[in-house]
């Protein structure tokens, strides 16, 4: 007994569909690793407009709304580094000081090559160009690294 088989009449949409599987599969390994990424980038998203509308708010009790945002969403072993740290700038800006721009022209997306990573892209008004920032997410959705900086 012999079977043939045929190809369909247009193969481009199975060949479409097989990269886009393959490349989704890449980035995430499984469904709940694919929810988790995405949940990964909203989280980080949120830190990020708390964050920045903790530094426009420009209130008397900045430092303790600022660390009280920074210890919901970023890891204990993380905050003692950047405690022990002398930097003059925000690491998580990569700036000094930031203006509602900031929030309004604010990306937040996964890193298509690093798995548990994002990448922020946050928009400069005086240069009138973008800063990226990469942080690393651990398994408890908490940011644990900057990239460059604090891994």
């Amino acid at each position: 007994m012999t079977v043939k088989f045929q190809y369909p009449g247009n193969i481009a949409p199975v060949i479409i569909a097989a990269i886009f599987a393959i490349m989704t599969a890449a980035g995430c390994r499984n469904n709940a690793a694919v929810a988790s990424c995405r949940d990964s980038a909203e989280r980080i998203g949120s830190f990020y407009t708390e964050y920045i509308e903790t530094w426009l708010a420009d209130e008397e009790d900045f430092e303790a709304r600022r660390q009280a945002v920074l210890e919901r969403y970023v890891a204990q072993s993380l905050l003692d580094r950047l405690h022990s740290s002398q930097l003059d700038f925000d690491p998580f800006l990569q700036a000094q000081d930031c203006d509602r721009s900031v929030l309004e022209k604010l990306t937040v997306e996964r890193c298509a090559d690093r798995d548990n990573a994002c990448r922020i892209a946050l928009w400069d008004e005086f240069n009138r160009q973008y800063r990226i920032v990469i942080l690393e997410i651990d398994a408890d959705g908490m940011i644990s690294g900057i990239d460059g900086m604090f891994r």
